[in-house]
C-alpha cells in the first residue's frame, strides 16, 4: 500500500479516536496502539519514519488529551523511540522492538483490569445495590465477575445524556444475567441514598 494511503488511514483512524466519547480510557488505547500497528504492519521497516510515529503520538494525545491512560502510552513510546534512535541497529531489529513494547503494552492493559477488578471485588462482595455513572470497560469487567459470586447485586445505571454510554453498559450487563435497573441521571441521584456503594471510572 502506498505510503500516502496508509498515512491517510491513520489520520481517519486517529480522527475516529478523537469522536469516540463513549469509550474508556483502556478501549480507547486499545485504540492507540492499533493506530500504530497499522502504520508499523503496512510499511516496510526501511519506509518506517521515526518523526512521522513521534508526531502520530502527539496527535493522538491531543485527540484525547484528558486520558491519563493514553498519555502514559504515547510517553513511554516516545521514550523508547529516543532509545532506538541512539541505538546502532537495522531498522528491521527496531521494528520488532517497537512491535514488542505494542504487545507488551497490551498485555499490561489486560492484567492491570484483571487485578484492578480483583482488589474491587474483594470490597463489594457484600454489597447489594450498586451504582455506575457513565461506562467503564473495566467497571463492566468488575461487576461481572462479582456476578458469578455475588448473584444478588443489583446495579443502578445512569443513562449517561447526553451520550448515552450509561445506556450501552447497562444493555451489557443485562445480556450477562445482571439485574439492571437504568434510570436518568436525575433519578440516579434522587435514589442514591438507597446505594450502597457507587463505582466510577478514573481515566
Amino acid at each position: 500500500m502506498p505510503c500516502n494511503d496508509i498515512q491517510k488511514k491513520v489520520r481517519t483512524k486517529i480522527a475516529e479516536l478523537s469522536k469516540d466519547n463513549i469509550h474508556g480510557s483502556i478501549f480507547l488505547t486499545k485504540k492507540a496502539i492499533n493506530i500504530v500497528k497499522t502504520y508499523i504492519s503496512e510499511n516496510d521497516p526501511s519506509e518506517i519514519n521515526f518523526e512521522t510515529l513521534k508526531n502520530m503520538l502527539c496527535f493522538i494525545v491531543e485527540a484525547q488529551p484528558t486520558m491519563a491512560l493514553l498519555f502514559s502510552f504515547s510517553n513511554k513510546f516516545l521514550f523508547l523511540l529516543d532509545a532506538l534512535n541512539e541505538e546502532n541497529k537495522h531498522i528491521a531489529d527496531k521494528k520488532e522492538s517497537i512491535n514488542t513494547f505494542l504487545e507488551n503494552f497490551s498485555q499490561s492493559l489486560k492484567k492491570g483490569k484483571s487485578l484492578i477488578s480483583q482488589n474491587a471485588i474483594h470490597h463489594l462482595l457484600s454489597t447489594s445495590i450498586i451504582a455506575t455513572y457513565s461506562s467503564s470497560g473495566t467497571i463492566q469487567h468488575t461487576i461481572e465477575r462479582l456476578s458469578e459470586q455475588n448473584t444478588s447485586i443489583t446495579v443502578y445505571c445512569a443513562e449517561s445524556r447526553p451520550k448515552n454510554e450509561g445506556t450501552l453498559l447497562a444493555q451489557s450487563l443485562a445480556k450477562k444475567g445482571i439485574e439492571v435497573m437504568l434510570m436518568t441521571d436525575a433519578t440516579l441521584f434522587s435514589k442514591i441514598q438507597n446505594v450502597n456503594i457507587l463505582v466510577i471510572g478514573a481515566d
